[in-house]
């Protein structure tokens, strides 16, 4: 019995739900006029067909990619739930999704998925309880994330494995908007599965699988950092004198994507070994990561 126009109406809804019809609108128009914005579609070469087999052991998604000559993304793609790229399945029988060619070479090398780089890729994870306790959840950890040009809480979330209302929560937000450069507080669950900093092996001359993934460069003081930028910017892993091996940030790193690369380094170690007050970094950044 009042205005029937939704714009006369929109400065009366509760602020999300002013949202829903530009939403629609928005994705309306863009279904339609997609080419007129140069988003056309393109052929894909992602597998369509896939299927699922049951794993009961703690493997590493670069096992399971080398093996079976899966391209490492396209494994990731297909199983965002697990965000250490491990699969816990020592813990529980956990699905893993391969296109459907590898499914099939999984079963028949099982074994040697696992054996691969045991020592190398998985010596840095600890189990931790699977369950968590209700106060002191072990598989609860705390990362910091800075808001870049173009993200809000729903990309942020997307990102983590959270929702944009635990965002908020956690942070003390009043809504989804979010300005560049404030640092988020994020809880994310581990899977059941830490770092143990102190438990990875360290390589040695009879070591060849550890030896060729990070070959020891010696060098003086001086000219440590210097040689580690260098070597990051050619593309190459080193290591200087004080065990830290350089890593050049690339577009879509954060510390917590590039701490989860090396096992046995966290984000806390990553702002001590780089003088960090946050976690602010740009694409071309020199790291050093304090490898053990």
């Amino acid at each position: 019995g009042g205005k029937t126009n939704f714009w006369d109406i929109f400065p009366y809804l509760p602020r999300e739900t002013r949202s829903y019809v530009p939403l629609f609108i928005a994705a309306a128009y863009i279904m339609t006029y997609h080419c007129e914005h140069n988003l056309c579609p393109i052929q894909t070469n992602l597998s369509l067909a896939s299927d699922t087999v049951v794993v009961n052991r703690m493997l590493h998604f670069r096992q399971i990619a080398d093996v079976l000559q899966v391209d490492v993304e396209l494994v990731r793609l297909l199983n965002p739930q697990y965000k250490r790229e491990i699969v816990p399945g020592h813990i529980m029988p956990s699905p893993l999704k391969l296109p459907i060619s590898a499914t099939l070479a999984y079963i028949d090398n099982a074994d040697s998925v696992a054996a691969h780089r045991l020592d190398e890729l998985l010596a840095g994870y600890q189990t931790v309880d699977a369950q968590g306790n209700a106060k002191n959840n072990p598989r609860k950890e705390t990362v910091k994330h800075t808001v870049v040009e173009g993200e809000n809480l729903y990309t942020i979330a997307n990102r983590y494995g959270v929702t944009a209302r635990e965002l908020r929560r956690w942070n003390g937000l009043s809504s989804n908007r979010v300005a560049r450069g404030r640092a988020l507080t994020v809880h994310l669950d581990n899977g059941g599965l830490t770092y143990a900093a102190s438990s990875k092996p360290q390589p040695t001359e009879t070591d060849p699988l550890s030896a060729a993934a990070k070959p020891a460069v010696k060098q003086t003081a001086p000219t440590a950092d210097k040689n580690l930028a260098q070597t990051a910017s050619s593309g190459a892993s080193g290591e200087s004198e004080n065990g830290s091996v350089a890593y050049q940030v690339k577009s879509g790193d954060s510390l917590y994507t590039i701490a989860k690369k090396y096992p046995g380094v966290t984000v806390t170690m990553l702002q001590s070994a780089n003088q960090l007050t946050g976690s602010h970094i740009k694409p071309g950044q020199v790291l050093k990561i304090p490898v053990q």
